[in-house]
């Protein structure tokens, strides 16, 4: 008996170490994981940290400045639902930069270190000037998602950059003029010449070249070239086009945004307009965030970008401006309206100056305009 009870004994503290041995295993492991990956990363001249790495760095620098991408409305709510989230993080301050001159002075400010912030919003325009002049410092972001050390969507990396905004190009009609039965389904509508003289087209190629690279760059230039021959209403900008819409003068818009739609509609949900979103999509990303160079907080510049990539973020975002949050997050307008329609969108740097080559050709080549026009 008292060899028997001497065996189940043994036999315990033999499955004891080994458990124990294998908790050690995997914590060895996962160790081992995390440094071949900073190995690796470093390999690459990238930075690969971990989340406790990132939560001390933070927490020891306190502040934060940063220049995001999306409206200037709606930075106060964002920055508030940032500083519940992340408490130590005291000091927020914030600047905006819009349009092309103002971009190109601040990446010369930035160059000259004349300005100083922590998170950049990098126009993808002018991504060579960012990256001829070193102004993104080389995190591996992608290295990161993977590990689990940033909980960010993955398709959101872009090289050392996130974004974490798009925008949709969609068909928006008015029920003035369109009856039910002849609402437009996909993209092939608009050359339907029931619409002839009666749909509207920016004249900026870029809301059609959205649609690259679920189409061919021959694709579109053939549909383009379709769509002039339609004899469309040439228009610029988006907002000015909307009461031409619900007045019924216009019947259709091919290449509307849909934030800008739908901005209508939350204005006046009565408005005579609706929206299709055709398949393929058209889709562009947008608020593309990296860490500056010379950051002083990057650590905090770090969760400041998980942050607005996330669920909870993005509500945030979608409430000042629906239709801009990411269709890749659950919950967003954008991820609703698209579903299971296929999404046309870059998924690299050199799809996105692909994407603008198409967006020009379209202009020059099949509507005869000069390159100003984009």
């Amino acid at each position: 008996m008292k060899t028997k009870r001497l065996r189940s004994t043994i036999l315990l503290f033999i499955c004891a170490c080994l458990l124990l041995s294998t908790v050690r295993a995997q914590v060895f492991a996962q160790s081992f994981d995390l440094q071949a990956l900073k190995q690796e990363a470093a390999k690459r001249k990238q930075i690969f940290l971990t989340r406790a790495e990132i939560l001390a760095g933070a927490k020891k620098e306190g502040k934060l400045k940063v220049v995001p991408g999306f409206t200037k409305e709606g930075i106060p709510d964002m920055v508030a639902a940032f500083k519940k989230k992340y408490p130590f993080i005291k000091n927020i301050s914030w600047d905006v930069v819009t349009g092309s001159v103002a971009t190109q002075r601040e990446v010369m400010a930035l160059a000259a270190g004349s300005k100083q912030t922590d998170v950049l919003n990098v126009s993808t325009a002018v991504l060579d000037s960012y990256v001829d002049r070193h102004l993104m410092k080389a995190y591996d972001f992608q290295g990161m998602v993977q590990a689990g050390e940033l909980k960010i969507p993955l398709k959101m990396v872009q090289g050392v950059m996130v974004w974490t905004g798009n925008s949709i190009s969609i068909i928006a009609y008015s029920t003035l003029v369109v009856p039910p039965e002849k609402a437009p389904k996909n993209w092939n509508d608009c050359l339907d010449p029931q619409w002839k003289g009666k749909v509207a087209v920016d004249t900026r190629g870029r809301y059609l070249a959205r649609v690259y690279p679920a189409w061919t760059a021959e694709q579109l230039l053939d549909f383009a070239k379709k769509l002039k021959n339609n004899d469309p209403k040439w228009v610029r900008g988006q907002t000015s086009t909307m009461p031409r819409l619900t007045s019924g003068e216009l019947a259709l818009f091919c290449g509307a945004n849909l934030h800008s739609t739908n901005r209508v509609l939350v204005k006046d949900p009565s408005a005579p307009i609706k929206i299709v979103v055709p398949d393929p999509v058209g889709m562009t990303t947008g608020d593309h965030a990296a860490i500056y160079t010379k950051a002083e907080n990057p650590h905090a510049g770090l969760l400041w970008i998980e942050f607005t990539a996330s669920k909870e973020g993005q509500e945030v975002r979608d409430s000042f401006n629906p239709g801009d949050g990411s269709y890749l997050v659950e919950g967003t307008l954008a991820n609703k309206l698209v579903g299971t329609t296929k999404v046309s969108v870059c998924a690299d740097l050199e799809c996105l100056s692909k994407q603008r080559e198409v967006g020009e050709r379209i202009i020059v080549e099949a509507w005869k305009f000069p390159k100003a026009g984009r």
